[in-house]
């Protein structure tokens, strides 16, 4: 198709390439004109003298790359890409929603709106379908009147959508006023999940009375050393002078999901310098961290983080099915059993920290029947706060989907799902991809099996998506570009986070 394509669109192709390459890696627009037009006549310049370098030369010198041009090539590009996405999301048989609301560094909302979905192609889509700006208010009438405008403007209707996604904020979940309570009025069948990966950061956040006792010191701890440059600077010094593995601590950040257990770690592991330099500042909690008692709760809550911080970071990630996440939830109910258990036993194989404190003191003679009795209180408080956020685990069997080839068929799926377990052939392609089997799934043959499969596949399960495009947000949107329009921050965001590629020849053919 290149082949019949002029100088000039060529050149136009280019450009366009350029603009999305530029917008892709989240640069500004002046790259185009600052890097990449010297770097290619750094190039032609190379082979001067040669044959060809007239032509090129003057190819290269009639590339226009400046900061409006990539611009309007950027929104060519969006543009196409908008329109392959709405198209495919809106043919979709299958389809759910996740969104959430974030502000950027203009302190302005914006709401990101992702999509799921099975293409024309029959592979599962994860695309941001809009980044739209909240102009006053963020209550669940604005989150919804702004996502409605949204969807007519697109052609897409409210009852195709099986499911949203969305955090757990008052905006989005209230019955009443809340999105969920408006989105009910115009479909009333679609479901609304609350994302497992906030879900399980609150059913983490509640402490026992001792180990909160524990964290209000760290917190302090944590903010004495680092608040102030001189005390950081001592500190750090101190952990060089005794060769330690770190030499700062971290903050401890409330709303980023694995802060807690990090920071928790960084103190343990540096809690000898941390006494040093305590007592040489006459700080009130500096004998704690000579208190083999404290210390304990200390390896015993950080333990417990490790654990906690395992899982989610298992929960977090593009493409995640959500009987995935119901089974990693699952997995660490199972596992709160057995450290339960393992602790009752006097069993500590599976706390490190604690055991690296043990060997540390080396004195037989210290009694922490106390600090494991808080720590099996905590670890039964802590199940039952995750059985609690999530009570319908047991309820869905995901089975067939992710077993369909063992257990005897029953049920409403018994006859297609005899047939598919006759099929050697089958059970090769389930093995080797879970959703491209389920998609590519002859309708024909087993048409009950496949929509119910459709129905599972396209499900998010966490607003993770949405959390990373926001992380894409703050790159884009930084203090050297924070004039950006809201309508040129949506497109740069779906062209850095989109995973299709826009159709340069449709585009240059389109332009006169």
């Amino acid at each position: 198709m290149m082949g019949s394509l002029n100088d000039e669109q060529k050149r136009q192709i280019f450009v366009l390439k350029t603009a999305f390459l530029i917008a892709k890696s989240k640069r500004p627009y002046v790259e185009g004109e600052v890097m990449i037009k010297p770097s290619l006549q750094n190039f032609v310049e190379l082979f001067e003298g040669e044959s060809f370098h007239r032509k090129v030369k003057t190819a290269a010198d009639s590339v226009t790359l400046s900061d409006t041009t990539v611009w309007r090539r950027t929104v060519d590009c969006a543009n196409d890409i908008s329109q392959q996405v709405i198209s495919d999301f809106k043919e979709s048989p299958q389809k759910s929603i996740a969104l959430d609301e974030s502000t950027d560094n203009t302190s302005q909302p914006q709401l990101a709106l992702y999509g799921r979905y099975i293409s024309p192609r029959e592979d599962l889509k994860e695309e941001l379908l809009e980044v739209l700006t909240l102009e006053t208010t963020t209550k669940g009438q604005d989150i919804f009147d702004i996502v409605s405008r949204f969807f007519a403007l697109s052609g897409i209707e409210w009852g195709s959508i099986r499911e949203s996604n969305m955090d757990g904020a008052p905006a989005m979940i209230g019955n009443m006023n809340g999105f969920k309570g408006r989105v009910k009025g115009v479909n009333p069948d679609m479901k609304f999940n609350h994302c497992i990966i906030h879900r399980q950061a609150l059913a983490s956040k509640d402490l026992s009375v001792e180990f909160e006792n524990v964290m209000v010191i760290i917190i302090n701890v944590i903010n004495f050393v680092k608040a102030r440059d001189l005390n950081a600077r001592l500190f750090k010094k101190i952990c060089e002078e005794n060769d330690a593995e770190y030499e700062t601590l971290l903050f401890h950040n409330t709303v980023k999901w694995l802060s807690r257990g990090r920071a928790l770690k960084r103190v343990f592991l540096l809690r000898e310098e941390l006494y040093q330099f305590l007592t040489e500042k006459g700080h009130i909690n500096a004998t704690k961290f000579n208190d083999p008692h404290f210390l304990a709760k200390l390896a015993f809550l950080t333990d417990v983080f490790t654990h906690i911080n395992f899982l989610n970071t298992n929960l977090q990630g593009r493409g995640k099915f959500v009987f995935e996440l119901h089974n990693s939830i699952r997995g660490f109910i199972n596992k709160l059993g057995v450290l339960r258990e393992e602790a009752i036993q006097d069993n500590f194989i599976h706390f490190e920290c604690f055991l690296e404190l043990i060997c540390f003191l080396n004195d037989d003679d210290i009694d922490f029947t106390p600090e494991v009795r808080i720590l099996c209180d905590y670890l039964q408080k802590l199940a039952t706060n995750f059985q609690e956020r999530f009570p319908g685990l047991e309820v869905e069997d995901f089975t067939i989907i992710q077993a369909p080839f063992t257990g005897k068929p029953r049920g409403e799926f018994a006859m297609e799902l005899s047939q598919l377990q006759a099929n050697p052939v089958a059970k090769l392609e389930f093995d080797s991809d879970l959703s491209k089997f389920w998609l590519s799934l002859s309708e024909e043959q087993y048409p009950e099996l496949k929509s119910m499969a459709q129905k599972v596949l396209v499900r998010f399960g966490t607003t993770y998506v949405c959390e990373s495009v926001f992380s894409a947000m703050t790159f884009i949107k930084n203090k050297y570009r924070s004039r950006l329009t809201n309508e040129n921050l949506s497109i740069n965001m779906k062209l850095a986070t989109t995973s299709y590629i826009p159709r340069y020849e449709k585009i240059v053919r389109g332009k006169k």
